[in-house]
């Protein structure tokens, strides 16, 4: 049996996409995903991206000035294949515009100006998701009519699973990059109660756990307080703790 031709030259072109162990964030995961994203679907020239929400899309290298800017058109717009694909997008998660200067035209018809004036004829636009929530739409762009056909369509929806599953992994590492950060903070604020009080760890956290809850704070923020207060060799009031109305030095 011979091997299925378009998932072996998703193989070669994805390589990149499968060192999750080194993405710790959606920077990088992003970033990734446009690279790889020209080489993988058939008939690309440029990619981008248009986010979920109304911020801007975080990439460590950013698409072509031009391309960046057609990315943020469609949300200040309200329309193009990326906002359809985000809103409403098929099973396949790929929205497909053939020709901006044809019948697209009249889909998005502010959008396919722009397009045009740019040099772009045809797009597609792949739904990113996380747990079945849109993070982005992967924009793909040609500068011919018709650039891209069953084939492509069926890459793209094939890549957009791929991406899904590096931004998960970038998701869950960036979560747990957090929830270290937060166990050293809570950690590092025990640890100076205990020495200037006298206290065991038992009873640092629970001095923590009431100033948390007297000064409306999260356990996390006033560590970062007191840590920040011994780090500036301050005193902090041992029954206070902290202001009630927010972390500022006494």
């Amino acid at each position: 049996m011979t091997a299925d031709p378009l998932v072996a030259h998703l193989r070669r072109t994805t390589a990149e996409l499968d060192d999750r162990a080194g993405v710790r964030d959606h920077g990088v995961a992003l970033t990734r995903i446009v690279h790889a994203a020209v080489a993988a679907v058939p008939g690309t020239h440029e990619a981008g991206l248009t986010p979920a929400d109304d911020r801007p899309a975080d990439l460590d290298a950013p698409a072509t000035p031009v391309v960046g800017k057609l990315d943020a058109l469609q949300r200040e717009l309200g329309e193009g294949p990326a906002v359809t694909a985000l809103a409403d997008a098929p099973a396949d998660g790929v929205v497909a515009a053939g020709d901006f200067a044809g019948e697209d035209r009249d889909r998005w018809p502010e959008f396919a100006e722009h397009a045009l004036e740019a040099g772009y004829r045809s797009l597609l636009a792949v739904r990113l998701e996380v747990g079945g929530a849109p993070r982005a739409a992967l924009n793909l762009y040609a500068t011919r009519a018709a650039a891209f056909d069953g084939q492509a369509r069926r890459a793209a929806g094939l890549f957009g699973m791929h991406a899904g599953m590096l931004l998960l992994a970038a998701e869950h590492a960036a979560h747990l990059e957090r929830a270290l950060a937060s166990r050293d903070l809570i950690g590092r604020a025990k640890g100076v109660l205990m020495e200037r009080f006298g206290l065991d760890d038992d009873a640092a956290f629970a001095r923590l756990v009431d100033a948390s809850q007297r000064a409306n704070l999260k356990l996390v923020e006033v560590a970062a307080w007191l840590d920040g207060q011994h780090a500036a060799d301050r005193s902090p009031d041992v029954e206070v703790l902290v202001p009630h109305s927010s972390p500022a030095a006494p």
